[in-house]
Formats: structure tokens, C-alpha cells, sequence
């Protein structure tokens, strides 16, 4: 969508007037003086005090669209046809406050079909990088009343982010004191910070109202001098508060939006006048859903401009609160968050035949253990050591595997290559028949099964074949090789890392790393996700731990990631990994470990109700009411794995003739 930058200085001179540029392409292609417009007060009065006829205010948007038609004459119309995105650069500390937004072409709303964007400090040439994926979203609640519904509006972003939850780490804070919100900001650092609350003023400072147990405001001064934002700034800021992008014109102090951009946040979100919470909560919802078909930001608030225009109790279009959103940005919206994969139906089609991406839409209760695979794989959060390798431990039917599918998701729509390896197929293995799955053979449909890249396993294929034949290998002549797949019938303890990589199968893993490498880049990193390890013994587990782990685990093989599935008993009684790890002088930091633990009977009380509204369209959670109650009493006395619910819905599923909702 095209995109043009309307550039307004200060007003200066006698008779004053205002230095006026168009741009596009970020070439400017007019500039010229234009005489100060008439623009009267009553246009920003009446839409700051609401209660005004849609008339009026259809009155006010002309006059706000004829002064900028005046501005720069024949370059607006055409402009506007092409229904691109429109930049307003406005340096004049009172033309800044007008509701621009409002702007009326003739009996067209401009803003619902074109979006207007403001900008402050432009950067117009910026193209990354953008905040990386995951994105963390802090979701601060000021004051918890009905009338903000700010639990209904919490709700909302949460379902609406659900469907690709790989891609969103949500947290949310309910009218907490000051020092928490400040500590929790300061050690999460979320790109994107949503406020719901009360605005206004406080001591003649534009402010955010906590009514927490020691009640405070979170002013301009503590947002423009307090150290939190010295190090760090959220990507956008989403401040659904009454009068939040409204200075104080006596004081001559600016909103509390401003006093973010000014500590350097590329994007901000604000409220120009007072909004109903309800209104609030579609502007929300809407804003969430399509960030999260990764529709950029300007997009995504023009659209939930169009839902709050029709959101309407008495068949009046929305007029005024429609327009009282207003989006600035020093980048383009564009470049905030870095660009990822979308996933399209074809796709989609391919990675249900796996069975466990038919679940992970609805995963619940697993927020943590997401969020430690993630940041300990990579380092999203400054505090956070990376480790390129992770455990997954659990009972059986937890959703290991389930939680896993979160994380490969997240890979694919980054740009990685992901491997995914069922070890188990009934048979014994040994450290050599694991390398062959890891590097596969057979052709898959699902991408995450696909195998790696025969060419680059082309040397170790030709040593394997020498070494298994009772040849020595002689230099490699660059030819293409396969793999003979002979079985592996000497001492397995000859697979240790060779004091030379000249010794018979000595140089099997150094060959399969070196292949492994050539298959990542920077770009596209490989994550391997290893899983059902029976068959594979303990003396073979620590071969592969030794020649291919441990090397991964201690950062030797840039670019690559490695999520190792574990059952509780696998992890402490038939691999013994503690015990294993202290034995080799190993040491523990070099991986994570990341346990899912068993719920417990209170648990269900509330994830059965969660995972059933989610799993299933167009049903009463209150006509179940006596069915959880019963499930809770009769079957879930005990501590149970999430495996469990899903069985326990399966079969209700199945008597009912439920419909599930589309993933």
C-alpha cells in the first residue's frame, strides 16, 4: 500500500504561516508556505467532551480535510483514490491537537478506508531489524471495575492471540503497587506493553491510574525521568485509558503518549478523548486479531477502527470513538516486528497429518513451561543465559510432545528448518541408526519430517560406507554418495571422540556435525526435536550425549537448537542423566531442563472449562456446568496429565456430536 509524508513546521511569521511538504518514496515532490488554516476550537472541545450530534462532528472532519486540501492542493485527492497511507508529520504544538482522524472527504470518513498514521522523530528509511518472535506482551491492568471491563477486554487479547500462541508470551498484572509493575517490566521487557485503566491528569501531570493497594500514578515525569526506560523500550505501547494522547494545555505538558515516544518507544497507541470500556475492548480484540495474521500495525488499527464504527447499542454508526484512536510511530509500521512465515491453508493441510499440531491451538496451563523453552533457546530476555539444548521431561500423556509442537511452530514461522524425529519404531537402536533418522531418507509431506538435505551429508556417507566395509577412507573426491546403510557391527565404544579423526569411525560424529552445520545458517537455523527414545539403550544414549549433545549444549554448532524429549522414567532411571552428567564432569548450565508437572484436582475447576470453550464452537459452557462437577468429583480426585482431559473430551465429542472449532 502506498504511503505519503505530509510534513507541517511551526507556525511563524506575519501573517503566519506554516512550512508545508509532500512527499512519497521519501521524495518530497511539493513544498511551500501555507497561511495558518481557521481552524476553530469547538472542533477538538466538542470532540473531547462527546455528546456532540454526528452531524456536527461529520462538519468538523470537512473542515479538518479542507485546511490539509489547502495544504497541498492537487496531491491529496489522487492520494487518497489510491487509499494509501497517510503520514501527518505536524511539528505545531496546536495543529498537533486537533482530531485528524476525524477527517471527512465530502460524506466519506477518510480514516476508515485510508489509514492516517502520525509520526514523531521520522524515520522513514528504517527497515529493521524489528522485535524478533516471540513477541511479549505485558498486559498492565490499572483499576478492575466493570465499568473499563478490563477482565472482558484481557480475555479477548488472550483468545485472539490463542490461535498462534507460539508467537505471543503473555503476561498480565491486575492493579498492582508500583515497585511490582516496575520490577516486572524491567526484568521481562515487553515488546509490546497494553494499559487498561483509567487516564486523565494527577497534580496537573497527564497520567495512568493504579488502584492498587497503595493506590499511585504512573505520570509523564515518572515515564520521562524514571531509570526503567534507560536500557529498554517496549516496541509499541497500547494505551486503552480515556484522554492518554491528551496533553495538558495549561501546564504545557505532554500526554502520556508522548512522554513515550519520547523515551525512544517506535509506536504508540492512545486515546484522544473519553471511551466507553466496552468500546475500548472492541478496539482491542480487533487491533490483537490482526496482529496476529501478522497484518501491520496501521492495518490492524484501521480495522478495528471499522469494528468499533459499527459497534453500536442504538444503530448509530460509531462516529466519534471510531476516530478517538490514534496511532504515532518514528518507524514505519511496517518494519516493527520482524518479518515472519504466515502459515497458508496448503501449509496447514500438511502439518495436521501430524497429529499433535490438532492440538496445540488449544494447549492450556503451559504458559511457563513455553516460556522456558523459548528463552532458553534463545535470548529474548537479556537476563536469560541461551542454551542451545533443552530437556523436556514429564509423565506420560503431560502434552510433552503437544509443547513441543508450540516451539516447532514458532520455528517454522521464524524461518527455521525443523527436524522432528520419532525415534521409537519397536525396534532396538543404536547411536548410528539415531544419526540416519536425524539426517532421514524417506520423502515426507509434513515439512517438520521433511529430510535433511542429502548433498551436505555427501562426506559422511562416503566415511560411514568406508569404515563399515573394512576400508580405510581415502580422500573424499567431492562426488555425491549415499549411504549404503551397513549395519554397525564393531565395538560400539569406537564411536568416542577419536584422539584423531583419521581412526576407524573415530570421525563418524565430527563428519555428521560438520554436515549438520552446512545445513544451518544464521537465517535459517536448525532445530532438531528428538523424541520416544525407547529402543535406544543407556550405553548408546551416552555415545550420542558425548558426540552429538554435549557439542550442541556447549555452543560448538552455531545455529543449531536441539529439544530432547524425555519421560520422567527415561530421564532418572534408564539414562540417569544427573547421575551421567556428574560422572562426566559435565556441567548442567550448559542445557536446560524444563519439567511439566502433573495438575492437580483443583486444577480442573478451571483449565476444563478453558480447553472446552476453545476446543468447541457454538456451545454453553453453562449447560455443562453439572458434567465438570461431576468429572471433577468422580475422575479428577487425583493429579492428572493433560492427556487425560483431551481423552475425557474425546469421548463426550464423540456421544454429543460436538463440532470442533477450526484450528
Amino acid at each position: 500500500m502506498a504511503g505519503v509524508v505530509i510534513q507541517i513546521g511551526k507556525a511563524s511569521g506575519t501573517p503566519a504561516s506554516y512550512p508545508v511538504s509532500f512527499a512519497r518514496d521519501n521524495v518530497v515532490i511539493d513544498s511551500q508556505l501555507v497561511p495558518v488554516p481557521d481552524l476553530p476550537p469547538a472542533i477538538r472541545n466538542d470532540f473531547l467532551r462527546g455528546g456532540v450530534a454526528a452531524v456536527k462532528l461529520m462538519e468538523h472532519g470537512r473542515t479538518l480535510y479542507n485546511a490539509l486540501h489547502k495544504a497541498i492542493g492537487h496531491h491529496l485527492g489522487p492520494h487518497l483514490d489510491s487509499k494509501g497511507t497517510t503520514y501527518l508529520d505536524i511539528a505545531d504544538p496546536d495543529l498537533v491537537k486537533f482530531p485528524w482522524e476525524l477527517m471527512m472527504r465530502d460524506d466519506s470518513w477518510v480514516a476508515l478506508q485510508s489509514p492516517i498514521v502520525r509520526v514523531n522523530a521520522w524515520k522513514p528509511s528504517f527497515s529493521g531489524p524489528g522485535a524478533l518472535w516471540p513477541l511479549r506482551v505485558m498486559i498492565l491492568i490499572g483499576t478492575d471495575d466493570l465499568a473499563i471491563a478490563a477482565r472482558e477486554e484481557e480475555r479477548r487479547i488472550r483468545e485472539e492471540l490463542s490461535a498462534v500462541h507460539s508467537l505471543f508470551l503473555v503476561r498480565t498484572l491486575f492493579a498492582q503497587d508500583r515497585p511490582i509493575v516496575t520490577r516486572e517490566l524491567g526484568e521481562w521487557q515487553p515488546h509490546i506493553l497494553h494499559f487498561i485503566g483509567h487516564g486523565g491528569q494527577a497534580g496537573g501531570l497527564p497520567r495512568l491510574h493504579f488502584d492498587s493497594p497503595n493506590s499511585w500514578d504512573w505520570t509523564t515525569l515518572d515515564i520521562k525521568s524514571h531509570a526503567l526506560f534507560d536500557s529498554w523500550r517496549p516496541t509499541l505501547v497500547v494505551l486503552n485509558a480515556c484522554r492518554s494522547v491528551n496533553p495538558n494545555d495549561d501546564l504545557e505538558i505532554v500526554s502520556v503518549g508522548s512522554a513515550f515516544l519520547a523515551r525512544g518507544c517506535p509506536a504508540v497507541i492512545g486515546m484522544q478523548a473519553d471511551i466507553k470500556g466496552a468500546t475500548a475492548g472492541v478496539y482491542a480484540g480487533k487491533l490483537y486479531e490482526n496482529l496476529a495474521k501478522s497484518t501491520p500495525l496501521h492495518l490492524s488499527l484501521q480495522a478495528a477502527r471499522n469494528a468499533v464504527y459499527d459497534f453500536s447499542s442504538t444503530g448509530v454508526a460509531n462516529t466519534r470513538e471510531a476516530a478517538m484512536a490514534s496511532l504515532t510511530v518514528c518507524v514505519p509500521p511496517e518494519a516493527l516486528f520482524a518479518p515472519v512465515l504466515k502459515v497458508t491453508d496448503e501449509l496447514k493441510q500438511k502439518l495436521m497429518k501430524f497429529s499433535s499440531f490438532e492440538v496445540i491451538s488449544h494447549f492450556v496451563n503451559q504458559v511457563e513451561r513455553r516460556e522456558q523453552i523459548v528463552t532458553s533457546l534463545w535470548p529474548i530476555v537479556s537476563s536469560v543465559q541461551r542454551r542451545p539444548m533443552v530437556i523436556l521431561r514429564g509423565d506420560e500423556s503431560t502434552g510433552k510432545t503437544s509443547l513441543a509442537c508450540l516451539l516447532m511452530d514458532l520455528c517454522l514461522r521464524t524461518y527455521h528448518k525443523v527436524r522432528y524425529i520419532d525415534v521409537n519404531d519397536g525396534n532396538p537402536k543404536n547411536w548410528l541408526d539415531v544419526l540416519r533418522l536425524i539426517r532421514g531418507r524417506e520423502s515426507d509431506q509434513v515439512p517438520i519430517r521433511e529430510p535433511l538435505p542429502r548433498a551436505n551429508f555427501n562426506e559422511f556417507h562416503w566415511q560411514i560406507n568406508a569404515w563399515l566395509s573394512g576400508k580405510e577412507p581415502a580422500v573424499w573426491d567431492q562426488s555425491s554418495v549415499d549411504d549404503r546403510e551397513l549395519p554397525l557391527s564393531v565395538s560400539e565404544n569406537i564411536a568416542k571422540e577419536p584422539a584423531s579423526a583419521g581412526e576407524p569411525l573415530g570421525g563418524a560424529f565430527q563428519g555428521f556435525r560438520r554436515a549438520l552445520e552446512s545445513v544451518a545458517s544464521a537465517e535459517h537455523p536448525l532445530t532438531i526435536v528428538l523424541d520416544n527414545l525407547s529402543g535406544l539403550d543407556h550405553s548408546n544414549f551416552w555415545l550420542l550425549w558425548d558426540g552429538l549433545f554435549q557439542p550442541i549444549a556447549n555452543g560448538a554448532m552455531p545455529n543449531l537448537h536441539l529439544l530432547l524429549i524425555l519421560t520422567t522414567l527415561e530421564y532418572t532411571q534408564k539414562y540417569k542423566i544427573d547421575e551421567g552428567v556428574q560422572q562426566s564432569l559435565k556441567r548442567f548450565l550448559n542445557f536446560a531442563v524444563c519439567n511439566i508437572p502433573l495438575l492437580t484436582p483443583d486444577d480442573f475447576t478451571t483449565l476444563a472449562p478453558e480447553l472446552f470453550e476453545r476446543l468447541y464452537a457454538e456451545v454453553d459452557i453453562n449447560d455443562f456446568k453439572g458434567y465438570f462437577k461431576t468429572a471433577r468429583s468422580n475422575v479428577f480426585r487425583q493429579d492428572w496429565a493433560i492427556g487425560k482431559l483431551r481423552e475425557l473430551y474425546d469421548s463426550l465429542e464423540k456421544d454429543l456430536h460436538l463440532v470442533r472449532r477450526p484450528l
